[in-house]
């Protein structure tokens, strides 16, 4: 029995190099799952970076088939969800201001430190030229 089109064009991804599945899909086909190296790509970090978020606890969930580990397309967006809630959001400084989280472990005060000798001088931090 001959193969219908769709049969030859799944064949052609199966075959294909790790690099290339998925990437150039034929027209009206649906990506369901990324390789590790597409989600990889996807996300903007490496190989390395993805084996230690897993190792961690906190990668996207995966299925194996066969010897190919995947990632759905679902499962990436339940992922970067949780990545998003779970970030800290950091506040820029200024130049100038004295950060919340003081070295000492002092309160913030938001008093402006000196920025020259002159100025240090002049607040009695440190002493002058004699």
């Amino acid at each position: 029995m001959i193969g219908t089109c769709a049969d030859f064009q799944l064949l052609i991804l199966i075959n294909e190099p790790e690099d290339q599945k998925l990437n150039d899909m034929p027209s009206g086909t649906y990506q369901a799952a990324y390789s590790v190296a597409q989600f990889c790509a996807a996300h903007g970090f490496t190989n390395v970076m993805f084996y230690k978020l897993m190792k961690q606890g906190r990668g996207p969930r995966i299925m194996k088939v066969g010897t190919r580990t995947l990632i759905s397309v679902e499962a990436a967006a339940d992922w970067r969800r949780t990545m998003e809630d779970g970030a800290e959001v950091i506040e820029p400084r200024r130049s100038g201001v004295r950060s919340s989280r003081c070295v000492d472990g002092a309160p913030d005060t938001g008093e402006r430190l000196p920025t020259t000798r002159k100025q240090a001088v002049a607040a009695g931090d440190i002493g002058g030229a004699e």
